[in-house]
C-alpha cells in the first residue's frame, strides 16, 4: 500500500479544528432557524396551525437546507477524522 505524502498529525489537528468551526456554525445556524420558524409562526396570520407551520417552513427553508448541507459537511469530515486516527495507530 503506497502512504500519501502528507504529515498525518498535520491533517488531523487542521480537521480537528475544522471541525469545531463548523459545529459552532451549525449551532448558529439551528439557533437562527428556531428563532426564524418561531417569529414566522407567530406573524403568519394563519386561521390554523398547520397553515401557520407551513408558512414557517417555507419562511426558514433557506436555513433547513444550510442545516441540512452543514450536518453533511461534518458527517463527511468527521469520517475522515476517524480514519486519521485509526490511521495513526497503524504501522505501515
Amino acid at each position: 500500500m503506497t502512504v500519501p505524502e502528507f504529515d498525518r498529525f498535520d491533517r488531523l489537528d487542521e480537521l480537528t479544528s475544522d471541525l469545531a468551526q463548523m459545529r459552532l456554525e451549525l449551532g448558529e445556524l439551528l439557533a437562527a432557524e428556531r428563532v426564524q420558524r418561531v417569529r414566522a409562526f407567530a406573524d403568519s396570520g394563519a386561521d390554523s396551525v398547520s397553515a401557520a407551520d407551513r408558512y414557517a417552513d417555507e419562511v426558514s427553508l433557506d436555513l433547513a437546507e444550510s442545516i441540512i448541507k452543514l450536518k453533511a459537511e461534518i458527517a463527511a469530515a468527521e469520517v475522515e477524522w476517524e480514519f486519521l486516527l485509526e490511521w495513526m495507530g497503524t504501522e505501515v
